[in-house]
């Protein structure tokens, strides 16, 4: 059965858990078990350690003058996401996971949370992402960035550092995008998988689950909707707000650097529990390409010929 077509009839012949478990509710971060057999927002320790105050914890960014809100984030937010958010985010990112805190310094953190954008009031994924292979914040933390996002549009005039990830759809070559293949990349299925039971495990593309974004990852062969190389270019985001272009490239502080997302979450599969997020492999060929594709558009976008 065509792969497409065998996706819709599995999907109409089991229960919506089931196909949840299939798909998965997943993007790049892989957190611990938590207790079930499959990863999930619910259990694990989720903590790190905070990094001791430093003397740069209460210098402001550039460009600002008054460090109140830098500090209320020192104080306040960094412990808090540190908790929360650390085992997976802390650099350089847990199994693929972003890496946007720090554990060296709160004021590394800082420079990082800035970095991917996230200091915006009203649409700061901090806020936005909520329960995905990690926890949500809790009322009381999304209180305490809700407060401190609102001091820095105060300290900062509303002005706004952008993602360095949205400046690069001009940056990226349609030739090393094509080598990378995606468009072949298909499933395989679990020794103890029942291929009847299972959905989109048995020989399937990523767009059967993928083919709008879904879970931050994009894979469209443009048959139908947009390619994924147009979505790339056009500094596509998921629903939640991240950019697509994160499964290639990420940042590690201030800086871009080639992300292994695809590549983690293919290892990650090989190992899953049955009927969690359908098993495929990433070979060493896949995985130069990547590499190649994301050097490329770093490389121009470091030279100032695109993302400017």
């Amino acid at each position: 059965m065509e792969p497409r077509r065998q996706f819709i009839v599995g999907l109409a012949a089991i229960v919506a858990a089931a196909a949840m478990a299939a798909c998965g509710n997943s993007d790049s971060l892989t957190v611990p078990d938590d207790g079930t057999g499959a990863s999930g927002a619910t259990g694990g320790d989720y903590s790190a350690p905070a990094a001791a105050p430093s003397a740069a914890d209460d210098t402001p960014p550039p460009g600002v003058d008054d460090n109140a809100a830098k500090v209320y984030f020192v104080q306040n937010v960094y412990p808090a996401l540190m908790v929360t958010c650390g085992s997976c985010h802390v650099a350089p990112g847990n199994n693929g996971a972003p890496a946007w805190l720090s554990s060296a310094s709160a004021s590394d953190a800082y420079t990082m949370i800035e970095a991917r954008g996230y200091i915006n009031l009203t649409s700061s994924l901090l806020l936005k992402k909520g329960a995905h292979e990690g926890p949500a914040l809790t009322p009381d933390e999304t209180n305490g960035i809700t407060q401190w996002l609102t001091l820095e549009m105060q300290v900062r005039g509303n002005a706004t550092p952008a993602n360095l990830l949205a400046k690069l759809g001009d940056c990226l070559d349609k030739t090393k995008f094509d080598t990378i293949a995606l468009d072949k990349l298909r499933t395989t299925p679990r020794t103890n998988e029942n291929t009847d039971r299972c959905t989109g495990c048995n020989k399937a593309y990523c767009q059967t689950c993928h083919e709008q974004g879904e879970y931050t990852m994009y894979s469209n062969d443009g048959t139908l909707g947009t390619s994924t190389f147009d979505a790339l270019a056009s500094n596509m985001t998921s629903s939640d707000g991240t950019f697509l272009i994160e499964k290639y490239i990420t940042t590690n502080g201030t800086t871009l650097v080639p992300s292994t997302a695809i590549s983690d979450k293919s290892a990650v599969t090989q190992t899953g529990p049955a009927y969690s997020h359908p098993m495929f492999l990433v070979d060493d060929t896949m995985k130069a390409a990547i590499l190649d594709f994301a050097n490329d558009a770093i490389t121009k976008y470091n030279a100032k010929s695109c993302g400017q």
